[in-house]
């Protein structure tokens, strides 16, 4: 056997006497960068958990969105966050100049010679 063992007795009478308590082993918490674990997930064995990632952040396309806690107490899963991408800027008129089009990312935008800029 493996795991932990209780002694239960046969008593004089014919019944049982002792008790062994089995509780799931814990997974612990969840640490994925840029995203947190359901509410409510009790983190022990046999517990498959969701993953939900940050505001701005996205779930990459070769990842799963759960976990689960195995027999061990260790997490599966593959859940990977990634910073959302906005896309190229295109404004009809303004030159734009970016490093990067993800979350958290700036933009400077000019209008040309000719045409002033207006505060929206």
């Amino acid at each position: 056997f493996e795991g932990p063992a209780g002694v239960l007795t046969c008593n004089a009478k014919g019944a049982w006497r002792g008790e062994i308590t089995c509780n799931p082993v814990p997974c612990g918490e969840l640490l994925i960068p840029d995203a947190t674990m359901e509410a409510g997930c009790s983190a022990v064995f046999g517990e498959t958990c969701k993953v939900q990632c940050d505001d701005g952040y996205t779930l990459s396309d070769d990842s799963d969105d759960s976990y689960s806690c195995n027999v061990k107490g260790f997490w599966e899963g593959t859940a990977n966050c990634i910073r959302k991408d906005c896309g190229d800027l295109v404004l009809p008129i303004a030159n734009t100049k970016c490093k990067s089009s993800k979350f958290g990312s700036q933009c400077v935008a000019r209008c040309p010679n000719g045409y002033d800029e207006s505060k929206a």
